[in-house]
């Protein structure tokens, strides 16, 4: 038996098993196979079978013919024909560039995001591309630089006015009553196109033109204009209030009419270069008729209702005490603001002049101010007399409520009596020692200054018995430096004996009583010398030198014990 070896069809799979049979031919399981040395010859364009031994490989072996040769079925044939396969192919060169596309396709998208994210970055705190103010670009600017080119350009904006005769004036805005508000514009420009489409916010090509944010006084303006513009004679005058001392009444002050700048086509040129700063705009007006700004019947009708909060009943209590609040009080309170640009007069209550009011009424006449007691006493510690006389403090605790309620009654034009808190402070106690004492010895015309128990200076003096009546035993009072003293003088004429008093200046002046004093007196040098004050022409004092005054006055203070012995003498002692 010889092996069949594999056998091979026709139709391109190469799948049939050749199986050896006892005449030593191979048959394929599939119909058309050919086996020659057991070889596969998936080709079907194998030589012709008829030729042996035309190239075949080792072309000696013995070539078996397959002895069931039948033609072969159509269906056994392959169906791909030649088109099918160059739409197979042109679908797989499609695949392939859909392939490439969509790759290129994601890594633009990668690049786009990519570009976003770092422009998002850098221009988070700047102005975004495209954004101009005042006529130029500030793209990529960041706050800092925003807000100096918001200034610069604010103080390069404005008009030039002209009346188109002799009149004219290059205003700022700030003379327009404009007020630049920097810091909103500079958030403005930053906030420029942030709200665009992400890809078209950081396009150049699309753009956004930020004006400049300001407020705005027509008040200001008005009076800019009029004053600038207008001769005082011209001008136009608002009827105003004003309260009246002498009647204790608001009355009226009438106003005039006048004439004023065109303020409409003003107006329309300053929102011009608002929206467009960075320059001055020429702009010419004419005149025309201003009529009374405020008008006498506003300012009647304010008068009477500032008159009406004159009459008000009111008045603070506290401690047993009570401070009314007059008319002219209340008349301070008032404020009274005019309005020309809407002709108005609005009242209003002023809390900071009722504060100062309470705060200086107060103390005085509801509460107290505390004063601490000062005594003086002697060696041994008795009281001599009370120098400063102490009082207990009350203070007012609730200012800030009394201020509101006194507002409130002044506003609503109610009339009260409001209570204050108040909170007592006792006075405190001090004493000071003065152990210093002058005895007076009229006999001697003498005066001895005693420390404790030591002399501590002697004096010559001239005094009279008028010197010591009434203070045998008394106390420094008080001192001046200089003093207007009366002095009595005796004269003697044909009609008897007369006395006259007259006014004389003293110096180093120290009192021990009402009107007795030690003091220098130029009058007295020569009785002071004798010792006779019967020659002196008062003997209400007792008479020193200078110098001896001037020490007494130093050294003797308030609470010294000044005492008298003796009789004056009739005639010179010395």
């Amino acid at each position: 038996m010889i092996d069949g070896g594999r056998g091979f069809n026709h139709d391109g799979d190469g799948g049939g098993d050749g199986v050896g049979t006892g005449d030593g031919v191979g048959r394929s399981s599939r119909s058309g196979g050919h086996v020659h040395d057991g070889a596969d010859y998936p080709d079907p364009d194998y030589p012709d079978p008829d030729y042996p031994g035309a190239d075949y490989p080792d072309s000696g072996d013995v070539y078996y013919e397959d002895v069931d040769d039948e033609p072969m079925p159509l269906s056994a044939v392959s169906d791909v024909t030649d088109e099918e396969v160059v739409r197979k192919r042109e679908s797989k060169r499609q695949s392939i560039g859909l392939v490439v596309f969509a790759v290129v396709c994601a890594l633009c998208a990668l690049a786009v995001g990519i570009g976003l994210r770092l422009a998002e970055s850098h221009y988070r705190d700047r102005a975004l591309p495209g954004v101009t103010f005042a006529g130029s670009s500030v793209a990529g600017m960041t706050s800092a630089q925003l807000k100096d080119t918001v200034t610069r350009a604010a103080k390069r904006t404005g008009l030039n006015l002209s009346d188109g005769d002799s009149q004219s004036a290059k205003a700022t805005l700030e003379d327009l009553g404009v007020t630049v508000k920097v810091a909103p514009t500079v958030r403005s420009i930053l906030s420029a196109k942030r709200n665009s489409n992400v890809f078209l916010r950081y396009m150049p090509f699309t753009g956004e033109s930020v004006d400049l944010t300001v407020s705005r006084d027509d008040t200001a303006l008005s009076e800019y204009l009029t004053k600038r513009f207008v001769r005082k004679a011209d001008r136009p005058v608002a009827s105003t209030i004003g309260y009246d001392k002498f009647h204790k009444v608001f009355i009226v002050n009438g106003g005039l009419p006048g004439k004023a700048p065109q303020s409409t086509v003003i107006r329309d040129a300053i929102d011009d270069v608002v929206s467009d700063p960075g320059s001055f705009k020429d702009v010419t007006f004419r005149y025309e008729r201003a009529e009374m700004p405020v008008s006498i019947e506003t300012a009647t009708a304010a008068a009477q209702k500032a008159n009406s909060r004159l009459g008000l009943s009111l008045s603070v209590t506290g401690g047993g005490r009570r401070l009314d609040v007059d008319r002219a009080t209340i008349a301070s309170w008032v404020v009274a603001k005019g309005n020309s640009v809407k002709g108005t007069i609005s009242l209003s209550y002023s809390r900071d002049a009722i504060r100062e009011y309470l705060e200086k009424k107060l103390p005085s006449s509801v509460g107290r101010t505390m004063v601490n007691e000062k005594d003086i006493v002697d060696g041994s510690g008795k009281t001599v007399m009370v120098d400063v006389k102490g009082v207990d403090g009350v203070t007012v605790s609730n200012v800030d409520e009394l201020v509101d309620s006194l507002h409130s009654a002044v506003k609503s034009g109610t009339s009260g009596s409001f209570s204050a808190t108040t909170t007592t402070q006792p006075h405190g106690k001090s004493t000071v020692v003065v152990d210093m004492r002058i005895v007076v010895d009229l006999s001697a015309q003498t005066a001895t200054v005693y420390k404790g128990s030591r002399v501590a200076a002697r004096f010559l003096v001239s005094a009279g018995q008028g010197a010591a009546e009434g203070s045998t035993q008394s106390h420094v009072v008080k001192t001046a430096k200089k003093a207007s003293v009366s002095v009595s003088s005796s004269k003697t004429g044909d009609g008897g004996a007369s006395t006259s008093a007259s006014s004389s200046s003293a110096a180093w002046v120290t009192y021990y009583g009402s009107s007795q004093a030690f003091l220098s007196a130029s009058w007295s040098d020569e009785s002071i010398k004798t010792g006779n004050p019967s020659s002196a022409p008062s003997s209400s004092f007792v008479d020193m030198y200078s110098s001896d005054a001037q020490w007494i006055y130093t050294n003797c203070p308030k609470g010294t014990r000044v005492q008298f012995t003796g009789t004056a003498p009739s005639s010179s002692v010395r």
